[in-house]
């Protein structure tokens, strides 16, 4: 072999050991940025590879063992047992609602005690003052037609039931004054229902009877009960059933007036 073979076979053996290095240091890059399999560079120089550019070896892929699937019948179970737990409470179907309702009584006590003795809307005076109110002008309608206010409607009911009265004993029946209960006499005997006379028994008393346009009004006035009922929504019980409770508050009134003043 002469010169020039020998030189240029050295110069093609220093290309191709320059060319395989070169393309194992590019197949090295690729695989540390995972861009190539690491099946695809030759093993022997993955590990120095790695080590020279600062990166740990890759750990090979542990397969995913799969959890242990459970019978469906025991799931349900385990549901429809959940479900009573929260229908029945506690073990056994048994709720034990002692604490709770301690719980809610003492509760329930405090709102009690924290509410104001004083206040407007608490106080039973108020309430029957409101009703009454409210009933005053519920009959005021009804009544425009016979040409009556709500007082004069309680006198002539007085006498519709009892006539002649002195004004005394219709004074004690409505539980008015005289000093009330004189103008609206006189009213209503300006209005042609009543007239006042003198007592037979005592020509020094006057006794409050009734005319005949007086007497005539009753027929018409029979339709007011049954007309305020149907206004105020209730029936002949519910009107039996307030009227003996406001009776009730009447009587205990009355006996209140007799204990005296009260020391506060």
């Amino acid at each position: 072999m002469d010169l020039c073979t020998k030189h240029w076979c050295a110069r093609h053996r220093r290309r191709r050991r320059a060319h395989g290095q070169a393309t194992r240091h590019r197949l090295l890059l690729l695989a540390v940025s995972h861009r190539v399999p690491d099946e695809l560079y030759p093993a022997a120089h993955q590990g120095a590879g790695h080590a020279r550019l600062g990166h740990r070896p890759p750990r090979p892929a542990q397969a995913r063992v799969p959890a242990p699937t459970r019978p469906a019948s025991a799931v349900a179970r385990e549901q429809a047992d959940g479900q009573r737990e929260q229908a029945d409470g506690p073990a056994g179907g048994i709720l034990d609602v002692s604490g709770t309702r301690a719980d809610a009584g003492a509760t329930s006590d405090a709102a009690r005690q924290e509410v104001d003795p004083l206040a407007l809307e608490s106080q039973v005076c108020f309430a029957i003052t409101r009703a009454s109110r409210g009933i005053v002008a519920a009959y005021r309608p009804v009544l425009e037609p016979l040409h009556l206010t709500h007082p004069q409607y309680l006198v002539m009911l007085a006498l519709w039931q009892e006539s002649p009265l002195s004004l005394k004993e219709l004074s004690s029946r409505l539980a008015l004054d005289p000093g009330t209960l004189s103008p609206l006499v006189k009213r209503l005997e300006s209005t042609g229902y009543l007239e006042r006379t003198r007592a037979s028994e005592d020509e020094r008393s006057l006794a409050i009877v009734l005319t005949d346009t007086g007497r005539a009004l009753r027929e018409r006035a029979q339709a007011v009960p049954g007309i305020m009922r149907e206004r105020l929504g209730m029936d002949e019980d519910d009107v039996q059933a307030l009227h003996a409770g406001m009776m009730k508050v009447v009587e205990l009134a009355a006996r209140s007036e007799q204990g005296g003043p009260a020391e506060i």
